[in-house]
């Protein structure tokens, strides 16, 4: 049988969390800078008007790319607010 592995205390999770968003950071700087000019906009922009914005290839490349973006960051948040929640219980 396997020996079941203890979940990281918050500390080791937060730091191990921040380790993965630098690295990120460092790899794909001007892509975060331009989903989060995206994510700004995107309350004063309907899709049509961002699709009316780029080429057909651009734009639908650019969605993909947000869309997996989108699921890493969600994981990212999640595991943050996990380990805040977990730190003031403790």
């Amino acid at each position: 049988m396997g020996k079941q592995e203890e979940a990281p205390p918050p500390f080791t999770l937060q730091r191990r969390v921040l380790e993965i968003v630098r690295q990120n950071l460092k790899k794909e700087n001007l892509f975060l800078i331009s989903i989060m000019q995206i994510q700004k906009n995107l309350c004063r922009f309907t899709l049509q008007q961002i699709q009316m914005q780029f080429p057909k290839e651009q734009y639908s490349l650019l969605f993909r790319r947000l869309e997996r973006k989108k699921a890493f960051y969600h994981l990212i948040l999640f595991l943050i607010k996990v380990s805040m929640r977990h730190a003031i219980e403790v």
